[in-house]
């Protein structure tokens, strides 16, 4: 068992504490969907239903109204595992395209060069 936690980052670790805990207070929440799509969805699967919480959670975050910080600790997670799953997903942690990273870049060292 040991073996398991050698290779892990301290962050992972930390993750692996929270993944039990009740990080929030829930209610249930009703929405409709066509049958067609709810059929292809099992509800009672409690990693599903994690899932679609960090889906909500980064809708929050590209909104403002969430940072990547808060939505994880509201999740009971940290940062960076919320970071990994919704990369894994395909949603970015950085929104930017390279061209305007590269702009920014460059404005840091002009600023820093002043």
């Amino acid at each position: 068992m040991l073996e398991f936690f050698k290779d892990l980052e301290y962050n992972n670790i930390i993750d692996l504490i929270k993944i039990g805990s009740d990080a929030m207070n829930t209610m249930q929440v009703t929405f409709d969907m066509p049958e067609t799509i709810a059929k292809y969805v099992d509800f009672a699967d409690k990693d599903y239903q994690f899932r679609v919480q960090e889906l909500i959670m980064y809708s929050l975050i590209q909104e403002d109204k969430l940072s990547f910080g808060k939505a994880a600790e509201l999740l009971g997670i940290g940062k960076i595992r919320l970071i990994t799953d919704l990369g894994n997903v395909g949603l970015p942690y950085f929104d930017q395209s390279f061209d305007e990273v590269m702009e920014d870049a460059n404005a840091a060292r002009v600023f820093a060069e002043a």
